[in-house]
């Protein structure tokens, strides 16, 4: 099952939500599809049905070679490792 809201501007598709849900899983996407370049600047996030486990990643690149990594800072921010960094005082 799947469902994608978004809004073309200017040759750009910007999803303001899509979500893709299956066995034991759910995907999140939001970001930005450049029509005209062939790019990719999305964020997502990886979820297990049957788990808190949750997988941030991002996909950037072009259509033909897209990158997809980790999304350390969303990871780094989930943690809690840097609140101290943040703290005012």
């Amino acid at each position: 099952l799947a469902s994608v809201s978004g809004l073309i501007t200017q040759g750009t598709l910007e999803l303001a939500e899509s979500q893709m849900t299956g066995p034991g899983y759910r995907l999140n996407l939001m970001g930005k599809i450049a029509l005209a370049e062939r790019r990719l600047s999305l964020a997502g996030t990886l979820t297990g049905s049957n788990t808190a486990l949750q997988i941030p990643f991002v996909i950037n690149g072009p259509w033909s070679e897209p990158v997809v990594a980790p999304d350390s800072d969303a990871l780094i921010r989930r943690s809690g490792a840097a609140a101290p960094l943040f703290q005012i005082q």
